[in-house]
């Protein structure tokens, strides 16, 4: 922490922390409010004198529903966790037999050293790991 005076702390602290907070979690709060705000406001100019940016005036669900009743949504989201599941399980085992050899000899490793994963190791990490003779 930041030693010395108040104004001190403030200035150098709490200032910069309140300013990374707001613009984390300014994007967020947008999204939220536009959730919200029914399509009327959505498409307002933004010179029009009843214009409100930070706020809707009537809230409403109409986004939602339509997301939920009218697209795809369920499929899309299920296609992403997938692949996102299919992904990482890929990344997983391809760091699996790259790992180095020295690992391979380590009593919790033992199970599944084995001469595949050593080939698989050379040939996934490249020619750069070989001796050269």
């Amino acid at each position: 922490m930041i030693e010395g005076a108040k104004w001190r702390r403030w200035i150098y602290f709490y200032l910069p922390l309140g300013l990374f907070v707001f613009t984390l979690l300014f994007p967020f709060y947008w999204m939220l409010v536009t959730t919200f705000r029914p399509d009327n406001e959505l498409y307002r100019p933004w010179m029009a004198p009843n214009y409100t940016p930070f706020w809707t005036s009537h809230p409403t669900l109409d986004h939602i529903k339509y997301l939920f009743n009218e697209t795809l949504f369920g499929t899309w989201m299920i296609n992403t966790l997938f692949i996102a599941l299919a992904s990482t399980a890929i990344s997983l085992f391809c760091g699996l037999l790259a790992r180095p050899p020295t690992l391979m000899s380590s009593p919790s490793f033992s199970h599944i050293a084995t001469r595949a994963s050593i080939r698989s190791s050379t040939v996934l990490r490249g020619r750069s790991t070989m001796p050269i003779r």
